[in-house]
């Protein structure tokens, strides 16, 4: 004998009640056999707590911040992202909390590319996350991990500061026009600084005051 999982998703748009199928099971060689299968899917959705829970961080509409996809392909980046997000929603996650880009693009008007972080908040908007939403743009203002191309070797102090002023006006015009209280919206400047990475603290208490 051989275990063989089938899992079965019922997500917030199943209707309740009875299902019911048939596994096939077809060897090389020998008889084909079924299996009846009835699945019941109750009327019970997840309740949110007092306590938020989220994915951090997630990359679903990343790509839309990179121009080489054809407009076919950012439609199926905005399909998949959206599943991404309702699947969250259906595990019982309140908070969502996207990357930003790895490094800061502008168009050709020398506006910041920011694609991604639009679709982003239309999701949390469309899908009801009744937490906050996170943005993590620490790569926008050069202040992640030396491995990165946003890293802190390249940290300038003035042009950051001036850079996330314009970066936060942005991102609270885009949450209004959709309907998003200011207050729901949460930026992160920096991750994981480790103990040694002094130049990565300073900075981000630098940013924390504008």
């Amino acid at each position: 004998t051989q275990t063989y999982w089938l899992t079965f998703k019922a997500n917030s748009e199943t209707k309740p009640g009875d299902y019911f199928g048939t596994i096939k099971i077809m060897p090389q060689t020998g008889m084909h056999s079924k299996i009846p299968v009835h699945v019941r899917v109750l009327p019970f959705t997840l309740t949110d707590t007092d306590i938020d829970y989220g994915m951090m961080m997630t990359y679903a509409f990343y790509e839309l911040d990179n121009g080489i996809w054809t407009e076919k392909e950012k439609e199926l980046i905005q399909k998949r992202g959206l599943e991404i997000y309702r699947d969250l929603r259906n595990h019982g996650m309140t908070i969502i909390y996207p990357h930003s880009y790895f490094y800061y693009k502008t168009d050709k008007d020398a506006k910041p590319i920011l694609h991604s972080l639009r679709a982003s908040l239309k999701g949390y908007k469309e899908l009801g996350f009744p937490g906050p939403f996170v943005w993590y743009l620490g790569h926008l203002l050069q202040t992640a991990k030396t491995i990165h191309p946003g890293s802190i070797l390249n940290y300038d102090s003035q042009v950051a500061r001036m850079r996330l002023q314009d970066l936060l006006t942005k991102f609270e015009i885009m949450a209004k026009k959709l309907g998003i209280p200011k207050d729901k919206l949460i930026v992160q400047l920096i991750d994981e600084p480790d103990p040694d990475q002094k130049e990565r603290t300073k900075a981000g208490k630098e940013l924390h005051q504008v």
